[in-house]
């Protein structure tokens, strides 16, 4: 059965054991992700989990990978990551072939899906997984961006362009436990390569 998760507890799913620059945004007045910050992991796993905690009455956001540098990247090769994620909008989790690991409800009815991985794995491999997903669900073109920034489960949204003028929606997160090989995503999603869908700086 899923379980819901805390905003600390995910991001110590998702980057426990990692090493590299973990990005932490939030917006500005105007609804906008120009309020960065990257933390150093593992070193630093501690301050970005106080940072997160000490944040969920604001709007919170990541980027699923850690960069080699600090700043967001489309093209890191150093960047790694332990999921493989999409912004699903309106398309619910049974409709992909596989399972996702995590279930983030952003806003009503609309998702963050992950899947999380046995190993580290490249910021190319795991986009590439995500741009197939991407094709096959006909999601929008930014649902797999490595630059994407992402909501964490427990933080609010009431600057999305779906919330405007709405009272603020607690982002929610739920896991069911499942970890899957890159090959097993591999599977059922074969690789799209950045050359049939670019990798966009943000």
């Amino acid at each position: 059965l899923a379980q819901q998760i805390s905003a600390t507890e995910f991001i110590e799913t998702l980057f426990d054991d990692l090493t590299g620059y973990l990005c932490i945004a939030k917006t500005d007045d105007e609804g906008r992700w120009n309020r960065h910050e990257f933390y150093t992991l593992p070193d630093q796993m501690a301050a970005a989990l106080t940072d997160v905690e000490w944040s969920t009455e604001a709007t919170l956001g990541y980027s699923p990978f850690l960069y080699s540098q600090p700043w967001r990247k489309g093209d890191d090769e150093g960047a790694v990551t332990k999921v493989v994620g999409v912004d699903a909008d309106h398309h619910a989790a049974d409709e992909f072939k596989i399972e996702p690991s995590m279930v983030i409800e952003t806003s009503p009815g609309s998702f963050h899906l992950l899947w999380l991985l046995t190993e580290p794995v490249s910021q190319t491999a795991a986009v590439a997984v995500g741009r197939s997903m991407t094709r096959a669900h006909g999601l929008e073109a930014t649902a797999s961006l490595p630059t994407k920034l992402l909501r964490i489960p427990g933080s609010l949204n009431g600057d999305s362009e779906k919330m405007r003028n709405k009272a603020p929606f607690r982002v929610t997160g739920q896991t069911t436990g499942n970890i899957y090989t890159l090959a097993e995503l591999e599977a059922e999603y074969p690789p799209v390569s950045s050359a049939v869908m670019p990798a966009l700086d943000i």
